[in-house]
């Protein structure tokens, strides 16, 4: 039997995934990374990304995750996401919305004169938008 850790992903809403692991993986602003059983303390902030999760009975479980922060400790891999959906819960309709809902918030932003944070915004809610899709098609 493969060593294990507890992960937890939770997003504002609710917990989408907790139980044991034998990884996890996600990108930081830094990099991509994975955690095994036994992985030093870390903190990071998570980037736009797809989480993979190998559960314990070697299912794996994905997650799209909009920026939010990781945090390794004693075993155990807590992802705090400001927005996240399992890829079962990614439907077309969900990426119509989304797409519909971020293109009105940049236009506000492109609006207001601030220049490169709407540049920067744009590029993740772009990134947001692909993974939503790409989720959605499988």
């Amino acid at each position: 039997m493969a060593i294990t850790l507890q992960a937890r992903i939770i997003s504002p809403t609710k917990v989408l995934f907790t139980g044991e692991a034998e990884m996890v993986a996600c990108r930081t602003q830094v990099g991509e990374i994975a955690f095994l059983a036994n992985h030093i303390p870390f903190i990071g902030a998570l980037d736009t990304c797809k989480v993979r999760v190998i559960a314990a009975d070697g299912t794996q479980e994905v997650f799209a995750v909009k920026s939010g922060f990781v945090e390794v400790k004693d075993n155990v891999v807590t992802l705090l996401s400001d927005l996240a959906f399992a890829s079962q819960d990614v439907t077309t309709q969900l990426v119509d919305s989304t797409r519909l809902e971020e293109s009105g918030e940049s236009g506000e932003s492109g609006e207001s004169g601030e220049s490169g944070k709407s540049g920067e915004s744009g590029n993740s809610n772009t990134r947001w938008i692909e993974l939503l899709e790409e989720l959605s098609a499988s």
